[in-house]
């Protein structure tokens, strides 16, 4: 549809026909002068919400939606599993003030704190698989209800510039950095942001912030920066995550304690505990002849009916382990597959959504790091696994341009 554009001239009060004629020729005269211009376009209604800008490289903690609902078995063995948080209801949990979903750990008040007696750069690291990433997303949906919170998702060339933008719009926003280490192209430049202007929260594996700790200091001499190693268990983070395992079924020939001795089984370092951090209670629960004959007879399966579902699922696991998330972009490259074509058959998609959702509301993709470790070491058939990274290297090696994230 066409629309014709509309010309109107603003006149003195006092009509000149001549002037009026010619006008009328190529739109409408209003004899208002300026005085009643101004009065018409007072009068015009005004949109009451502010439309903000939509950034490509960070996401407001804001924009997430709340889904209040019961949590099922299948919620909560992806989340322990494959690491797959469903935001909504990690929100519903904050909002809430509830532990149905996720646990809200007793780091949440150290970090916390240190933002209301000034940090302006709090550095979290752990061991892979302790919960960097739900903590990240626990504190950007809680301090979003007090703050201007936005999270780092995408490395690109536009990442600074829309952080300009976030500070210049924004009063003092907390900038959250999940592996940190990952945007090291943009250290430089975020260090020479103030203290008064933005605050950060980082996250890093152990290993990596081991080696390279000493940067942040160094580079950020503007800022305040302090280190918090997470993932720990306390007793009342213990209790609060034994209802939740309850719920997922996973404690096998325990299952009949009392939820106090499982609690002291979850923060137990003795060697029939749990070693009080996620990481080993997460393989401990999953450790069990059942569940690693379940998993391996589900790729089998897959395997048999697609090749190319069997090849993303090992791809991921493997990417997973090294601290690199998979997406479609990542797929295409180094398999030469797409993931929708994959799920367009039900009798794959059955079973390759054990691995992979493709619910817009939670990322859709595998995101277990200690699932991935655990697999790698006693699920996986490594002939193929070492296969499939082959292939990969192979096509990336034939791709005549890279982007920064799959170089």
């Amino acid at each position: 549809m066409i629309r014709r554009l509309q010309n109107f001239f603003i006149n003195y009060k006092i009509e000149d026909e001549e002037l009026t004629y010619m006008q009328e020729m190529f739109g409408t005269a209003l004899h208002i002068e300026k005085d009643g211009f101004a009065r018409v376009v007072e009068a015009l209604p005004v949109e009451t919400d502010v439309v903000k800008r939509r950034y490509v490289c960070f996401k407001s903690a804001t924009e997430q939606s709340v889904e209040h609902r019961n949590i099922n078995y299948e919620d909560l063995s992806d989340l322990f599993l494959f690491g797959r948080v469903q935001d909504q209801l990690l929100q519903a949990d904050v909002v809430e003030g509830t532990s149905k979903y996720v646990i809200r750990p007793s780091i949440v008040e150290k970090v916390v704190g240190e933002l209301q007696s000034g940090r302006s750069l709090i550095s979290l690291y752990s061991p892979l698989g302790q919960g960097k990433t739900v903590l990240c997303k626990i504190l950007g949906t809680e301090l979003a209800q007090d703050y201007d919170v936005f999270f780092a998702i995408r490395n690109q060339d536009n990442f600074i510039e829309e952080l300009s933008s976030i500070i210049v719009n924004n009063d003092r926003p907390i900038i959250i950095l999940d592996d940190y280490y990952k945007f090291s192209k943009h250290h430089r430049e975020m260090a020479l942001l103030k203290p008064e202007d933005v605050v950060f929260i980082f996250s890093s594996r152990l290993n990596v912030h081991e080696t390279r700790k000493d940067e942040l200091p160094a580079q950020f001499l503007n800022h305040d920066v302090v280190d918090l190693r997470i993932g720990q268990l306390t007793h009342t983070d213990a209790i609060s995550l034994v209802p939740l395992t309850n719920q997922a079924g996973m404690w096998r020939e325990i299952s009949e304690l009392s939820d106090t001795e499982k609690a002291k089984k979850l923060i137990s370092n003795g060697a029939s505990g749990y070693q009080a951090n996620f990481a080993d209670i997460l393989v401990g629960l999953m450790n069990s002849n059942e569940m690693i004959g379940r998993i391996r007879k589900e790729l089998e399966v897959l395997k048999a009916i697609s090749r190319d579902a069997y090849d993303i699922v090992l791809l991921s696991i493997y990417l997973e382990f090294t601290n690199n998330h998979i997406d479609d972009f990542i797929i295409d490259q180094t398999l030469k597959t797409r993931l929708r074509d994959i799920h367009s058959s039900e009798k794959v998609s059955n079973i390759f959504r054990v691995f992979f959702n493709l619910d817009a509301s939670n990322d859709g993709y595998f995101a277990g790091s200690i699932f991935a470790k655990y697999a790698m070491e006693k699920i996986c058939d490594h002939n193929d696994l070492i296969g499939v990274i082959e292939n990969a290297a192979n096509n990336l090696a034939d791709s005549s341009t890279l982007f920064y994230e799959m170089r």
